[in-house]
């Protein structure tokens, strides 16, 4: 069984400051043992996200995972985050004292606050669980429960916990495969914004080319993160190669087909496992 789809539920805390749907097409087919892991990578994103002028933020994200057993893994992340402004926090437009409502209700946020801003975000804890294996008929399910914490630095962060519960499921049908994720977000009250529960997901279809080799395309999207605001909505593509039995590159990119998404977001990470 792969580390990466061990992984899955610490993977989807990657996408710079949201933790959205868990990757569960990244699995890997490979029977090696892993107990440890670590990743770092990078993510970029851009997008207008309703305001007047685009933000553009990079991520920095480095994890660690443990697997005490075969069915359970423990994650942690921390990314380290530059964003040519500070109109947008993870992802949301926060509130400014002289909001405009603009087409369809979206509001919009004049660009008078464009300092940039650097630091840690915030550190996200995962816990995984493999509910139930593939069988013949039967897709693979796994749990995930996370809650992030704010540790991040001012203008990084939202200053509040959330936690977060998910499913993923995955299946193959020889070299093809079908994936399918969903997420629920409770939200910590914050200032910046209006901040709503939200349920996110994923899904899509891929191709082992050769054997370790796996592009993926598929869609994801949530609802309102917050009031005032419509649901995201992206479409994009993914890769998983593994390079040898320890070290795993995934790379992958997004186009944004919401006002409330970026406008493309991708990115790149490489896996060490032990």
């Amino acid at each position: 069984m792969s580390l990466y789809l061990r992984a899955l539920a610490l993977i989807c805390c990657l996408v710079l400051g949201n933790l959205t749907t868990a990757r569960a097409a990244d699995t890997l087919s490979s029977d090696e043992a892993t107990t440890f892991s670590t990743e770092i990578g990078f993510d970029l994103a851009t997008g207008r996200y309703g305001n007047t002028v685009s933000t553009t933020t990079l991520s920095i994200p480095v994890s660690v995972l443990y697997l005490p057993t075969p069915r359970l893994d423990l994650g942690l992340m921390i990314p380290y985050l530059w964003q040519n402004n500070d109109l947008v926090v993870e992802g949301r437009p926060v509130q400014n004292p002289s909001v405009q409502a603009g087409p369809g209700g979206i509001l919009r946020r004049p660009a008078q606050h464009s300092q940039a801003v650097h630091g840690f975000g915030d550190l996200v804890g995962t816990v995984g669980y493999l509910l139930f294996k593939e069988g013949d008929y039967a897709p693979q399910l796994r749990g995930l429960a996370a809650v992030k914490f704010p540790t991040a630095e001012s203008g990084l962060g939202t200053g509040a916990f959330d936690e977060i519960v998910g499913l993923a499921a995955t299946k193959s049908f020889g070299a093809w495969y079908l994936y399918a994720s969903g997420n629920y977000t409770f939200q910590g009250k914050t200032s910046l914004f209006t901040a709503r529960d939200f349920a996110d997901g994923e899904t899509g279809v891929g191709y082992e080319v050769i054997p370790g080799l796996r592009p993926s395309l598929g869609v994801r999207g949530a609802t309102a993160v917050e009031t005032g605001t419509g649901g995201t909505m992206l479409l994009g593509g993914k890769l998983v190669w593994a390079l040898s039995d320890s070290i795993d590159l995934k790379a992958y990119l997004d186009r944004g087909l919401a006002t409330a998404a970026p406008d493309w977001q991708g990115g790149a990470s490489l896996a060490f496992n032990f």
